[in-house]
C-alpha cells in the first residue's frame, strides 16, 4: 500500500493489474493530498493524473471517502509502526528512541505528515478514528514500558499517558512547522517532560531510568 514515504512503482499508462492500478491510485491520491490537504482532493484530478476515466477510478474504490481512509491509514500505520518499541531496551531507552522516531518521521514527512493526519482529524468520525487508534496503540507502547519498569499503569495513570501521546504530538506537529530547536534538543525536552510530568515516585523514576 502506498504511504507519505514509499513511492510505488508502476506509474504508467495502460492495461495493468487490478492491484497495480490501486497502488498507483492510492499513491497519486497521496501526492495529492499532500499537495492540496484532505479538504482539496479532487478525484478528477486524481483520474486525470493516472490516466484513466471517472468511471474507472471509481470501479477500483467505490468513493472518494474510501481513497481518503485508505490513505490516511496507510500513513498512520507507518508511523505507529515506526515508534513500535525494541523490548530488548531498556525502558528509558525505549521512550528516548520512541520519541526520536516520531520526530524523525514528522520531520521528514513533514507536508505530508500535516496535511494528512490534521486534515483528517478535522474531517469525519471514519477518519477520526483511525487518527485516535494510533494514539491509542503508542500510549499502549508507552504503557508497556512503563510496566516492564515494573510500575502499576492503573486507570489513572493510563489516563495520563494517553495524554501524554496528543502532548508529544501537538508539540513535535508544532515544532516542524516552526523549528527552534534542533531534534535532539526536542527529543531531550520531550522525554524530561514526560519523565517531571507524570507522577512518578522516586522509586519509580529510579526503575524506569536505570
Amino acid at each position: 500500500m502506498s504511504s507519505i514515504t514509499e513511492p510505488v512503482p508502476g506509474r504508467t499508462r495502460g492495461r495493468m493489474t487490478r492491484d497495480a492500478r490501486r497502488a498507483q491510485l492510492l499513491e497519486l491520491a497521496t501526492e495529492l493530498m499532500i499537495e492540496r490537504g484532505v479538504d482539496g482532493f479532487s478525484t478528477n484530478e486524481l483520474a486525470r493524473r493516472a490516466g484513466i476515466s471517472n468511471p474507472l477510478l471509481f470501479h477500483y474504490f467505490p468513493t472518494r471517502g474510501d481513497i481518503v481512509l485508505e490513505v490516511v491509514s496507510a500513513t498512520i500505520e507507518e508511523l505507529v509502526e515506526q515508534v513500535r518499541p525494541n523490548p530488548e531496551l531498556s525502558p528509558i531507552d525505549q521512550l528516548t528512541e520512541g520519541l526520536t522516531r516520531y520526530v524523525t518521521y514528522v520531520e521528514r514527512t513533514r507536508n505530508g505528515y500535516l496535511s494528512l493526519v490534521r486534515g483528517a482529524a478535522a474531517a469525519d468520525a471514519d477518519l477520526r478514528a483511525v487518527v485516535d487508534s494510533s494514539r491509542t496503540r503508542i500510549a499502549g507502547y508507552f504503557a508497556d514500558s512503563l510496566a516492564a519498569a515494573g510500575i502499576e499503569v492503573d486507570a489513572a495513570l493510563s489516563l495520563l499517558v494517553r495524554g501524554a501521546v496528543a502532548f508529544v504530538e501537538e508539540i513535535a506537529l508544532h515544532w516542524v512547522e516552526s523549528p527552534q530547536l534542533g531534534r535532539e534538543d526536542l527529543v531531550d525536552l520531550l522525554r524530561q517532560a514526560l519523565l517531571r510530568a507524570l507522577p512518578f515516585s522516586p522509586e519509580q523514576l529510579e526503575a524506569l531510568t536505570s
